[in-house]
């Protein structure tokens, strides 16, 4: 049995417990440290966060350039338009990852670069701001497949099976290898 519920963000609380040697303690009442201390770990989290979203914005890039090929519709203007979109919104987040650390700020006391704040914050928030359209216009590329493609149970039935070999072909009559559509049984 798979997992029916996954979650990725949790709230931690912290009650009676014990704390690391010194070494390892990052503030021990220096309070005045705490605003920045927060928000430079912000800032390098949505660093990473434009940079992993620029690599996951090449994998919907690279299914909706598949779905146009295998729906044979990759010179409709639409499609294109959709693609152009999704090339868009990944070269942005690209743009911004870059910028960020093009254009650091070395912290003269600990020798570190830190994450232009402009290009990184303006890169996450377009980042969240845009990342749905850009799964709406590879689901879009799609056809709608993508979003209520048939379950397993619905391609291994020899009944329901029989439709979807009939209906979901793709260019020039091709199946998707590997898919189990039209094997013999």
């Amino acid at each position: 049995m798979g997992r029916t519920n996954v979650e990725v963000e949790t709230l931690t609380v912290f009650d009676n417990v014990k704390v690391p040697p010194s070494d390892r303690v990052f503030l021990a009442g220096e309070y005045d440290f705490a605003a920045s201390y927060g928000l430079t770990f912000a800032l390098f989290h949505r660093f990473t966060a434009i940079s992993y979203r620029a690599a996951l914005a090449d994998i919907v890039l690279g299914y909706a350039k598949l779905f146009a090929e295998y729906n044979d519709v990759e010179g409709a203007s639409h499609i294109r338009r959709d693609i152009v979109d999704i090339i868009t919104y990944k070269e942005y987040l690209v743009s911004s990852a870059i910028a960020s650390a093009e254009r650091c700020i070395r912290d003269p006391n600990a020798g570190i670069c830190i994450p232009n704040p402009i290009y990184t914050n303006v890169g996450k928030l377009t980042a969240n701001a845009k990342y749905l359209d850009a799964i709406k216009d590879m689901i879009d590329v799609a056809g709608g497949l993508l979003a209520d493609i048939p379950s397993t149970s619905e391609l291994n039935n020899p009944t329901e099976e029989k439709y979807l070999v009939k209906y979901l072909v793709g260019k020039r009559g091709g199946r998707t290898q590997g898919s189990g559509l039209g094997s013999s049984r």
